[in-house]
């Protein structure tokens, strides 16, 4: 990939914690947790890349990497064509890290130019200069009113804008964004994607890599995505593409009054795979079901047949779609475990 903004190249890193044995005679023995495993991608100038995987995939350690935070136990990171571990105050000067349901990267006693004029001085910028870039970034963000009020007033949309824009105070090239919409209501978590989307990206040509576990989010914003666990990718595309890559089945959502165990067992022995079952919290005797099958005509079929099979049960709604991203993401992450568990 040409003009790539970052390039991570077989990154490893182990984490190795003591623990107390209670056993004769106790003693100390070590565990390792294998965050990053050979942990390889890279991601374009001016493109929007997700990093999505389940907790514990090494998300935020790759972030911390990237930012020049913490030292790999080997392969290398680039950003912007700089080393962060060989180069890290550069690094940081190009990169922005923003980090979001997280309100103590502010001060709150403090107000919001106040907290943007710490953080410039942080990173060398002060004067004129500074003062000129707090006003363009308060405006940005539509904050110029409350520029100064101090952010314990502030609702948890108005927090997380001056939270990006304390990470936008040094106008880096590259921006790492963990979670930064959680925690926001549905306008305000809208009002921060299309910021990201029309501003960072459209107008000021930046770089972003966005971490979420709200594949809504991750599928809007990213040009492409890559879904990581146990510390590798397990998959790099499109949202597209990673959705057509949910088994290659489709989707169907059922409703099924008086549903009992037997049933249930039917549809999971007839080709069907149940990916999630519940009862209705308002009816108990309604069970919702999404079921994954590879021919649509055939599985319509089936579960037509099993519910005529038992004498109590009504089919009361069936659905079919196309997989999601979050379809594509709970069968590619389900893989990866079994795999794992398999080569353990």
């Amino acid at each position: 990939m040409t003009n790539s903004a970052i390039v991570c190249d077989k990154l490893i890193k182990v984490y190795r914690n003591r623990r107390w044995e209670k056993i004769l005679p106790p003693r100390y023995y070590l565990k390792e947790i294998r965050a990053l495993d050979g942990l390889s991608f890279e991601i374009a100038e001016g493109e929007v890349f997700g990093l999505l995987g389940p907790n514990g995939a090494g998300k935020t350690t790759t972030i911390q990497v990237l930012a020049g935070l913490l030292i790999p136990d080997s392969g290398t990171a680039r950003v912007c064509g700089i080393d962060p571990v060989t180069h890290p105050d550069e690094a940081k000067r190009r990169v922005g890290v923003v980090a979001g349901g997280n309100p103590r990267q502010l001060y709150n006693k403090l107000t919001a130019r106040e907290n943007l004029r710490y953080w410039g001085h942080l990173y060398g910028i002060s004067g004129h200069v500074l003062e000129r870039r707090i006003d363009e970034l308060l405006e940005l963000f539509g904050m110029t009113e409350r520029a100064d009020d101090v952010i314990e007033k502030f609702s948890a949309g108005m927090t997380q804008r001056i939270i990006l824009a304390r990470g936008l105070i040094h106008d880096p090239d590259v921006l790492l964004l963990d979670e930064p919409t959680v925690g926001l209501d549905p306008k305000a978590s809208r009002e921060m994607r299309s910021f990201i989307k029309k501003r960072l990206v459209g107008e000021s040509e930046k770089t972003v890599l966005l971490t979420t576990h709200e594949m809504h989010v991750a599928e809007e914003l990213s040009d492409r995505i890559a879904i990581i666990n146990h510390g590798r990718v397990i998959a790099l595309d499109t949202p597209e593409a990673l959705r057509k890559r949910a088994n290659g089945g489709t989707i169907l959502d059922v409703e099924i009054l008086n549903a009992n165990g037997r049933l249930l067992q039917t549809l999971s022995t007839n080709g069907l795979q149940v990916l999630s079952s519940g009862d209705d919290a308002e009816n108990p005797a309604l069970t919702r079901l999404r079921l994954r099958a590879e021919d649509e005509d055939t599985a319509l079929q089936q579960i037509i047949e099993a519910v005529l099979g038992h004498r109590d049960a009504r089919l009361i709604r069936m659905d079919v779609r196309e997989p999601s991203l979050e379809d594509a993401f709970v069968f590619l992450t389900d893989q990866s475990d079994k795999e794992a568990a398999a080569n353990a």
